[in-house]
Parts: structure tokens; sequence; C-alpha cells
């Protein structure tokens, strides 16, 4: 979580002449936001399931393994 909030937020990325990056960055901030919002309301639902958070920790833990 901490990589996908602090380092894409860059002033230069901001301030640059170039208007590509400009959209490229909005792009990936909607995506971001989309993907967050499903996330939480997913989770609200996927939680009765028993055993869904030890799941989601080990599903985590395999992809930063790999």
């Amino acid at each position: 979580m901490l990589f996908s909030l602090v380092l894409p937020f860059r002033m230069k990325a901001i301030e640059s002449p170039n208007k590509d990056d400009d959209t490229q960055w909005l792009t990936y901030w909607v995506v971001y936001g989309v993907f967050s919002i499903a996330e939480f309301f997913s989770d609200l639902f996927l939680s009765w399931f028993p055993f869904y958070y030890m799941l989601k920790i080990v599903n985590k833990k395999i992809r930063f393994n790999v």
C-alpha cells in the first residue's frame, strides 16, 4: 500500500510542461481509486466467509515472494 500511494506522487510530474504524463498519472489514480473502493465493498461481503482474512494475508505473502 505504501508504494502505491507514496512513490507515484511526485511534484516534478505535476509541474512538468508535458501533458502526456499528466494523463498517465490521472489514469493511474482513477484506476487505483476504483480498485480501492471495490476492495472495500468486497471486504464487507467476503468477510462473512470463514478464513477469508487468513487467505487474504497468505495470498499477499505468496505474491511478494514470487
